[in-house]
């Protein structure tokens, strides 16, 4: 249960991490979150017993197996997104652009699908003990993002809500 918390946690951490920084678009954004999940990758390494260090590479060749997945192309060097968040926009409005922005109507056909559908055959491979290490961490890896995306939906959903009952008052009072 706890490195389930830790997991939340650290998805938490990217969300407001992308809402401080405004990506253009989707690949821009897509491409922000696997960089990121590369550089912290990275930066385990010089610290890793040897069996982590195989595992590393594991997760590393499964972060760019679902940007080809995706439709997005893995950042060279270090993940980079310098556009700030603009001075004046409220949390709801930037939590729905983010959410608009990464989960659009068709997210879930256009990710979730093609990243299930992998899923599903790595799961197979696996019981036939075909490189079960590089499955394992293309699951954990895809399981990452999908519940990271569930995570921006959510957010844009309750900043919806928020701004609807922020209305509903204006207009109560008003009335």
């Amino acid at each position: 249960m706890g490195a389930y918390l830790d997991d939340l946690e650290r998805q938490r951490d990217m969300l407001l991490l992308l809402d401080s920084r405004g990506p253009k678009d989707y690949g821009e954004a897509i491409a922000h979150i696997l960089g990121r999940r590369k550089e912290l990758l990275m930066g385990e390494l010089d610290f890793s017993p040897a069996h982590r260090v195989i595992e590393i590479s594991h997760e590393l060749d499964a972060l760019v197996t679902i940007c080809d997945l995706i439709g997005s192309a893995m950042p060279k060097g270090k993940a980079r997104n310098a556009r700030a968040k603009e001075k004046g926009v409220s949390r709801e409005d930037h939590a729905i652009r983010m959410g608009r922005m990464l989960t659009p109507p068709n997210w879930r056909k256009r990710i979730e699908v093609p990243l299930e559908k992998a899923q599903d055959e790595a799961r197979q491979e696996m019981l036939v003990r075909k490189d079960i290490d590089r499955n394992r961490a293309f699951l954990e890896e895809s399981r990452r993002v999908l519940r990271f995306l569930e995570v921006v939906e959510r957010e844009m959903e309750r900043a919806f809500a928020r701004v609807r009952r922020v209305e509903l008052r204006k207009v109560a009072e008003n009335g």
